[in-house]
């Protein structure tokens, strides 16, 4: 467990689970996911987390496989066991017997290559630490649905959205690149005419100018949120940010609102069968142009709103996913645990011989038990990040968890301490008992 590292067979089995998943969640082209898929295999996943997917895998061959391994093993053991003996005409005293089938065993094992698991995508959807890793994919692919939503129109591909996600002041910026490009497209004939004025009646159209200074305190309120939140934000929070935003829109477009009424009025007021304003036509564009202007600044405060929360909820994480999340990982580490403690009692429950070797590499192995310990024995608390988001009652679970967890894991050692040491006493009875043996 302390040297694990992933091999090739390990790394396609991860590899084509986060293709299926991703590709279940987004219809892009092959190339386009695969690029994806290796981007989060080297950045999502860290090196303790590969350490424990090859741990687990290999655990959970060899819990899958083991019945299936020792049986055969039995047999080539009994098989290669009668031929040697059948070269003795079948002589052999109680320890000599023994002796052969200890080396026997050995010499089939030993031979016997490691394979990668048959099925290692349901060994893999098993483990503890897959499963975090799934359910931290599943939520980033669902949160770059929501980025592409935002961003109607970028070309970037999924790994570079993915990118935008875990970099929110980047997100931002590209986020503030699209509302402006927007903007553009709805004010590019925003123009004066230049032509000279001509006498008669007119209508004063305002300059449609204050949408810029509401789009500037909007991007400096966006950067500084999506820097700031923790992801403890509330409903309220995001229902008092959308009241912020709709200040800005309103302060910065309030005067020439208030100058187009004043020139309708104007119109109103008129004479019926006085001239018309010779400008109307143009005076009516622009207050059209300054409509979509209010509606695009109104879909960009909704918009910074679904933004900033849209950070909060990538640092959050859901109580009860918290506990489940454990839950899941007590009950896998005391599969492993269970599993070997098993192991270690039916080797101490054999026949006990003389052979030196087999104590010898039993005893060690028991010694080995140590970093499997290490690696399943704790059930360790939430983290900082996500201690905040534990509510009381579900505090109180997992700590009940761990206790329950800590308790059956002092069991199994136990367990385990107790058949080593009866193993060794029988060994050592065995051992009085032939040297008090008349030769």
């Amino acid at each position: 467990a302390e040297n694990a590292a992933p091999d090739d067979a390990t790394r396609e089995t991860v590899r084509a689970a986060i293709r299926e998943i991703t590709a279940a969640a987004f219809a892009r082209d092959g190339a386009e996911t695969d690029r994806f898929v290796e981007a989060y295999m080297k950045d999502g996943i860290g090196p303790d987390e590969w350490k424990g997917i090859t741990v687990e895998l290999g655990l959970g061959r060899i819990m899958e496989d083991g019945p299936r391994f020792r049986e055969q093993s039995r047999m080539a053991v009994l098989d290669s066991a009668l031929r040697e003996m059948a070269g003795r005409n079948n002589r052999a005293n109680n320890v000599e017997l023994g002796a052969l089938i200890s080396r026997t065993a050995r010499s089939i094992i030993n031979g016997c290559p490691v394979q990668p698991p048959a099925d290692g995508r349901s060994i893999l959807e098993k483990t503890r630490t897959w499963k975090n890793i799934r359910s931290a994919l599943e939520k980033d692919l669902a949160s770059c649905a929501s980025i592409i939503s935002l961003l109607p129109g970028n070309p970037a591909s999924l790994d570079q959205v993915h990118t935008l996600y875990k970099n929110p002041d980047m997100l931002e910026a590209a986020f503030t690149v699209s509302l402006n490009d927007a903007v553009r497209g709805v004010t590019a004939g925003n123009k004066s005419s230049g032509e000279k004025r001509p006498a008669g009646f007119a209508l004063e159209i305002p300059p449609v100018t204050g949408y810029r200074a509401a789009l500037d305190e909007m991007h400096k309120m966006r950067k500084a949120l999506v820097l700031s939140v923790t992801g403890r934000e509330d409903r309220q929070f995001f229902d008092d940010l959308k009241k912020r935003f709709d200040a800005v829109i309103a302060r910065h477009t309030a005067g020439t609102k208030q100058h187009f009424f004043r020139e309708e009025e104007k119109l109103r007021r008129r004479a019926e069968g006085a001239p018309a304003a010779f400008n109307e036509r143009e005076f009516h564009a622009a207050k059209l142009m300054f409509g979509s202007i209010i509606s695009l600044l109104d879909e960009c405060g909704n918009k910074s709103v679904a933004l900033v929360s849209l950070v909060s909820s990538s640092k959050k994480i859901a109580s009860g996913e918290i506990v489940a999340l454990s839950r899941h990982r007590a009950r896998r580490d005391r599969e492993y645990l269970e599993h070997l403690a098993g192991l270690v009692s039916e080797c101490a429950g054999l026949p006990a011989t003389h052979d030196p070797e087999s104590v010898k590499r039993f005893t060690a192995a028991c010694d080995r038990t140590a970093s499997l310990f290490a690696f399943a024995g704790a059930l360790p608390a939430p983290d900082t990040l996500r201690r905040p988001f534990l509510t009381r009652q579900d505090g109180i679970i997992m700590k009940e968890l761990a206790a329950g967890h800590t308790a059956a894991v002092r069991t199994l050692k136990g367990g385990i301490s107790a058949a080593r040491g009866r193993l060794l006493r029988e060994t050592a009875s065995l051992s009085l008992i032939h040297i008090s043996e008349p030769t």
